[in-house]
């Protein structure tokens, strides 16, 4: 059963409180768990995501069983944006799962469809856990993150150049010069609030040896904009602020 959307008058657009936020992390509990229930992983995952895009803290491994009708029935005041990002998050804990249960994956599609969410990734994830996670890294090349960045903006990024996008550069002492640089910003600026991260952690600039990838680099700085450390749930943290950051769900809206 497809719970209708709400008409103009009937829509909620108030951000979720402490009781909602329970609600959709029992729905999302309930569509992405294994049968041994959330892994590790997957309460830590859900756990920062809530608590960042929130403010609430939940816990979603203590959390009551629901089914896809009920859940959807307690959005019905929630628009199809809203509806749609739960979904997001659902696939989300659900793609960390590996192997994948095809039982998890359709489920997932049972939760969406009684909210009326259609999103392409799940028939990628029902694919993935039919056995197709071998072709998932050139999907991500073919298709993904870098598909609609402009390509002055990979220039700047020193990755247009290389091989894969995602690879290290270990050889580059002017891109590495360039990060160096940023200590001699003064106190209290973004850029100089990037190098002291970098030397409190005994992190190496992009372009020496042992270093990130430039392109994974550029996240450092939202983990100084944002104030979140380096721990498991903090680099979770970041991607939240991200996604949350962001009010279109499709990847377009990444492209500069």
């Amino acid at each position: 059963m497809i719970v209708p959307l709400p008409s103009a008058a009937e829509v909620d657009l108030r951000p979720p409180d402490a009781g909602e936020t329970a609600t959709l992390a029992r729905g999302i509990a309930s569509a992405v768990a294994t049968a041994q229930g959330l892994t590790p992983l997957q309460g830590v995952l859900l756990s920062a995501v809530f608590a960042s895009m929130t403010g609430h803290q939940v816990d979603p491994t203590t959390a009551e069983p629901i089914d896809p009708d009920g859940f959807a029935e307690s959005l019905s005041r929630r628009n199809l944006a809203f509806r749609s990002r739960i979904v997001q998050v659902m696939l989300l804990g659900e793609l960390i799962l590996h192997p994948l249960p095809v039982e998890v994956a359709d489920r997932v599609r049972r939760f969406a469809a009684a909210m009326g969410v259609d999103d392409d990734m799940i028939d990628v994830a029902e694919s993935y856990a039919s056995g197709a996670l071998d072709v998932a890294a050139a999907d991500f090349a073919r298709n993904g993150y870098l598909a609609s960045v402009n390509p002055v903006r990979l220039r700047a990024l020193h990755a247009s150049a290389l091989a894969q996008s995602w690879a290290a550069v270990t050889g580059d002492p002017r891109l590495a010069a360039k990060w160096q640089s940023l200590e001699q910003l003064p106190v209290g600026t973004l850029g100089r609030g990037v190098t002291d991260f970098y030397r409190d952690r005994g992190f190496v600039y992009p372009g020496l040896p042992g270093s990130a990838p430039p392109l994974l680099a550029q996240h450092d700085w939202v983990h100084v904009l944002a104030g979140y450390g380096t721990t498991l749930e903090s680099e979770l943290e970041v991607f939240a602020f991200i996604a949350r950051a962001n009010d279109d769900p499709e990847p377009s809206a990444c492209s500069p």
